[in-house]
């Protein structure tokens, strides 16, 4: 992922997915006008993908950071490191052991990402592919994997792991 196009075109032969350009106009929109809009359609309201592209304009702003390194090579890989955490921690919350959060987060990252397909610039043909496609995605499960320990532990009540035990 680090490795496809540069944040600014370079001359090389990689190209970028196209929805990626996309949901970069959202994080420059995000960056400069509020409420969001769509950027493509002038005073049409953005009701979707909003919280990930605004995270990513704000990230740019504070930082100083250009857009495009934010969008194109830190926001994914930082949204993932918090992901694998959280989950670990949700796995582990839920069942009162350390391994299944481990297991949990292993799985999900590793094997359930991985896709044969035919792309250009890799050692293989087996790449991860769906979380760096869609940032919305990627986003939601920051807030996602704190409430799923929660509503488990709150099912669990009295019946589950106690305090102790994790």
């Amino acid at each position: 992922y680090l490795r496809g196009p540069a944040p600014l075109p370079d001359g090389s032969d990689r190209h970028y997915f196209h929805d990626l350009l996309y949901m970069l106009s959202l994080v420059g929109e995000a960056k400069h006008h509020f409420p969001l809009a769509q950027p493509q359609v002038a005073d049409l309201p953005l009701n979707y993908h909003w919280f990930a592209y605004a995270h990513e304009a704000s990230a740019s702003t504070i930082s100083g950071v250009d857009t495009p390194v934010v969008f194109f090579r830190l926001a994914v890989p930082t949204i993932c490191v918090v992901s694998v955490a959280l989950l670990a921690v949700a796995g582990w919350r839920i069942t009162g052991k350390y391994w299944v959060g481990a297991l949990a987060a292993g799985l999900m990252f590793v094997v359930a990402e991985l896709s044969v397909s035919p792309i250009s610039g890799t050692l293989s043909n087996v790449v991860l592919v769906g979380v760096w496609l869609s940032h919305a995605q990627a986003y939601t499960w920051i807030v996602l994997f704190p409430l799923l320990a929660l509503v488990c532990d709150r099912l669990a009540g009295a019946d589950g792991p106690s305090g102790a035990d994790r």
